[in-house]
């Protein structure tokens, strides 16, 4: 569950987007991605934006949808930036289309409406088959 940002302070707000920066760094850091570049070996073609936000849903609870703020505060280039309103969907709509070129179902990233999306759990193996890189590790 996220906080309501509406109660945090200013400073406060800082210090969370600086901790999710590192956070993405150090994630980054493990899937070998740096600014636009990545790992030769994935199977699917990912961006960093793209990679943070398929990690965390990947990373949920089978089923369990992870909210709209979070995955627009993981995917953001700059977290203290405001995000574009339809960023979310249209990183989502991305990922789908990668997912559908790579011969999985387009549909096992799920919209939950008014809570989020999550990973359709009959998909969740044939996901992480696809994302896994040929030295065996899994990224996230």
């Amino acid at each position: 569950m996220s906080a309501d940002v509406s109660l945090l302070s200013r400073e406060d707000l800082e210090i969370r987007c600086l901790e999710l920066i590192e956070r993405c760094t150090a994630l980054e850091e493990a899937l070998g991605l740096t600014g636009d570049a990545q790992p030769r070996n994935w199977r699917v073609p990912l961006t960093p934006a793209l990679g943070r936000m398929l990690a965390v849903l990947l990373n949920a609870r089978p089923g369990r949808p992870v909210s709209r703020q979070l995955l627009s505060e993981v995917s953001a280039r700059d977290p203290l930036d405001p995000p574009l309103s339809n960023a979310v969907e249209v990183q989502i709509r991305n990922l789908r289309k990668l997912l559908r070129d790579a011969g999985l179902p387009h549909d096992a990233i799920h919209t939950v409406v008014g809570e989020g999306y999550c990973i359709h759990p009959d998909h969740l193996t044939a996901m992480r088959n696809a994302f896994l890189c040929d030295d065996g590790r899994l990224f996230g």
